[in-house]
């Protein structure tokens, strides 16, 4: 649902973070064609996801799947989505209902949206920032030892100035700082939307 709604969004669109429960990847089994949502279309993704090693030696981590908690949900269950959340008209839709046909149509589910509430806007922003941020990096470290890593990138402190080519007016990382910045604007007429579970 989401996917087709962004898949023309473009590096002038509003800025989308989106925290997934497991890496988007084409189907096997699906014969409709796959929609590929990244940064090109302005939108930042994280995913649940588990590294063995070394750092899950220090860390000790765990999922609910390891617990026998919940065979289909292993890292991710939150449901919630931000719109401009710092901003004067902030959005907030939580609830069970999953975003797609089936939880919103056939199934018996609740969703809450609640507008101009700074401090559920506020409440919600900070988990979504905690949660998007403790799997960010484990999904760079996923994509990076999978078959979906970048050629030539380095994961390794750049020392010359070339590390600050990524932030030059018009690029996503520039991007995710203006949006803390009071004076971001996006370009009219997109709605400001900055993050999103």
């Amino acid at each position: 649902m989401f996917k087709t709604l962004l898949s023309d969004n473009t590096d002038r669109s509003a800025l989308i973070f989106a925290l997934l429960e497991r890496q988007d990847e084409p189907n096997p089994r699906s014969h409709k064609p796959f929609i590929r949502i990244n940064s090109t279309n302005n939108v930042c993704e994280a995913w649940g996801s588990y590294i063995e090693e070394p750092v899950y030696q220090w860390v000790r981590e765990t999922t609910t799947g390891a617990l026998g908690l919940n065979a289909h949900v292993h890292y991710v269950h939150s449901k919630f989505m931000l719109v401009d959340p710092l901003g004067d008209d902030p959005i907030v839709v939580t609830g069970s209902a999953n975003f797609s046909d089936a939880s919103t149509r056939a199934n018996d589910e609740n969703m809450l949206a609640i507008r101009g509430s700074y401090r559920a806007a506020d409440i919600y922003f900070t988990e979504f920032n905690r949660l998007f941020n403790h799997y960010y990096f484990r999904s760079v470290m996923q994509a990076r030892h999978g078959h979906d890593s970048d050629q030539g990138a380095s994961l390794f402190l750049d020392e010359t100035p070339d590390w600050q080519q990524k932030y030059t007016v018009g690029k996503i990382r520039r991007k995710r700082l203006d949006v803390f910045d009071d004076t971001y604007i996006p370009v009219p007429p997109i709605t400001k939307a900055r993050a999103m579970s």
